[in-house]
């Protein structure tokens, strides 16, 4: 009971004298360092790393689907602009974001018919400088300006 009341005591006085403002901008550069190296987006998709959404599309392929005597294999993948800006986004109320493109080579088991096939997995949100217009609510934005 005495270690329970000694924690609480110990959790709170850390916290009330640790100011996190003056923090949130290594925060922000580190969430985004972060969702950059995870998306790889600026590289050129033959010299990215096998790392985040790189290394998820090396562990899900190839693919062979036994019915169809089909062979999916991955090449690469992209992910387009934004078709909006920022504010675009911010004031209709939609993610900022662009889309993620993959780009597939399909073999035919039966025919060995080679088929190379782009095809859109869906949007990924990516972050602003601001980080709030990806949540594309003016509200959340003070936490990340420091007001």
């Amino acid at each position: 009971m005495i270690k329970k009341k000694f924690f609480r005591l110990l959790r709170k006085t850390i916290a009330g004298n640790f100011d996190f403002k003056e923090h949130i901008g290594e925060l922000r550069n580190m969430c985004k360092q972060s969702y950059n190296d995870f998306l790889q987006k600026d590289i050129d998709p033959q010299n990215r790393k096998v790392q985040g959404l790189e290394k998820v599309f090396l562990n899900f392929f190839p693919i062979t689907h036994q019915k169809s005597k089909m062979f999916i294999e991955y090449i690469n993948y992209t992910i387009s602009d934004p078709r909006l800006t920022e504010i675009d986004c911010t004031i209709r109320g939609v993610n900022y974001g662009g889309s993620l493109r993959v780009n597939l080579k399909v073999t035919n088991l039966q025919t060995n018919e080679v088929q190379n096939v782009e095809s859109c997995i869906g949007e990924l949100p990516l972050l602003t400088n601001s980080l709030c217009r990806t949540n594309a609510k003016m509200s959340r934005c003070n936490f990340f300006h420091g007001e």
